[in-house]
């Protein structure tokens, strides 16, 4: 059957209106913003919306491919394509939870137009225009760039190890203009901490315009996420929290306005980062909080680092006398460590705390380690110990009574050539039919 002239009439027709309706579109567009562009402002309606998503998604089927096979196959074929509309309308009762867009906003800090006061107020201007997804960055000046050539004509490059040359680093690469390298990494972190915060988190997504429960859910899981990062440099978090807290106390916040108040949250919070609070002294002056590290703590810690504190009641004992005693029983633990070693004999029971036992054990191990020995010297043949103990632990016996005999006998199977040369060296050896007996 041939397409025939109505056939390409009609097609032609149906080309002519797209194009027609395509360009009554153009020129209704109020603006040409992305908005505009891909969501049509917004106003599209339920109508028009179905067509659109049927269109799309089975644009080329739903033109050629489904009415020539219905064609051909007939009714079957037509309820297929009713399902496969179906599939579609589902798809647009969802359409009203998918229309948000969620705004993810990269932020880069440490340009020379930044001072101290950036991190306050970027953090103020993601949470008052809700920005879903925001990841906050250190400004680098990459090779190459204008950046880069500028800093390093006014000596403010003080690395060029390229591996630190990424926006993913926690080390400036640079020195700013309006505040230090650490003040910079600090503040960085501690906004990248305070952006995913519980209480922050709710006060963006509360009017931000994407309030899917999978934001909500992304945002909660991208917070463990940001604490994770920062959670192995403990002493960054803590410089962070001072940071807030003196931003705080600065601003006469309410509840942040006592000295005594910050002091016990401070160290509240050096408990539950597991850092003892003596080593960061807080001090408040006019109005103005500031705090420091005590050296003198820190290197007190330091000296006791990797040292081991020894507690005898032998009072009477010289400090040679302890640690010469302290060492032998490190000699003696480690031994008894060996000793349980799957290489060595072992002899139970196994554990043991108190010296005496030790010492017992110690000598039972030494015996039976010198017993072994005469036996491979016995055996010869250059067999050792663990060959010999696991040839004869295979050398079966059984216990027979025949019929008429008055007493049971033992037998054992027939040695292999190793079995043989330890059962001779022994004094043993097979006699009247595999009988083990005394050799004579």
């Amino acid at each position: 059957m041939s397409f025939g002239q109505l056939g390409f009439a009609t097609l032609l027709l149906y080309l002519v209106l797209l194009v027609g309706i395509a360009e009554l579109a153009r020129r209704a567009r109020r603006s040409r913003s992305p908005a505009d562009h891909f969501l049509a402002g917004r106003e599209l309606g339920v109508l028009v919306l179905f067509l659109t998503l049927y269109a799309t998604s089975y644009s080329g089927n739903s033109l050629l491919g489904y009415p020539g096979e219905a064609y051909r196959r007939g009714f079957s074929w037509i309820m297929a394509t009713g399902f496969m509309i179906s599939i579609v309308v589902v798809f647009h009762a969802l359409v009203p939870r998918l229309r948000p867009i969620a705004v993810a906003g990269d932020f880069l800090l440490g340009y020379d137009d930044d001072d101290i006061g950036v991190f306050d107020r970027t953090l103020d201007f993601i949470v008052s225009n809700g920005i879903e997804f925001p990841e906050v960055f250190m400004f680098v000046p990459y090779p190459g760039t204008a950046a880069h050539e500028r800093l390093a004509a006014e000596g403010r490059i003080v690395t060029r190890n390229w591996s630190l040359y990424t926006a993913y680093g926690d080390t400036p690469v640079f020195e700013p203009l309006h505040m230090s390298r650490q003040l910079l990494r600090d503040g960085v972190a501690w906004l990248d901490i305070q952006c995913y915060t519980a209480v922050n988190i709710v006060r963006r997504l509360r009017t931000a315009r994407a309030r899917s429960p999978l934001v909500w859910l992304a945002n909660f899981t991208l917070n463990r996420k940001v604490r994770g990062i920062h959670g192995p440099w403990r002493g960054e978090l803590l410089r962070a929290e001072l940071i807030e807290y003196r931003r705080k106390y600065r601003k006469q916040e309410p509840q942040w306005r006592s000295a005594k108040t910050i002091v016990s949250r401070y160290r509240k919070l050096c408990q539950e980062l597991h850092i003892g609070y003596q080593y960061v002294r807080l001090s408040f002056a006019d109005g103005a909080m500031s705090f420091r590290k005590d050296m003198g703590e820190i290197a007190a810690a330091q000296a006791v680092m990797g040292k081991n504190i020894i507690v005898t009641d032998n009072h009477h004992w010289s400090t040679d006398q302890i640690v010469m005693a302290s060492l032998d029983r490190s000699r003696i633990e480690q031994q008894f460590r060996a000793s349980k070693a799957s290489c060595h004999v072992r002899v139970n029971p196994m554990y043991h705390w108190t010296d005496s036992k030790i010492r017992c054990h110690l000598l039972t191990c030494v015996i039976a380690l010198a017993a072994l020995r005469v036996l491979e010297l016995k055996v010869g043949g250059g067999h050792s110990a663990k060959t010999i103990m696991q040839e004869m632990h295979h050398l079966d016996c059984v216990l027979s009574w025949h019929n008429g005999a008055k007493k049971p006998q033992t037998h054992i199977e027939e040695p292999n050539e190793v079995q043989a040369q330890v059962l001779a060296a022994l004094g043993y050896q097979v006699k009247g039919g595999s009988v083990l007996q005394v050799a004579s």
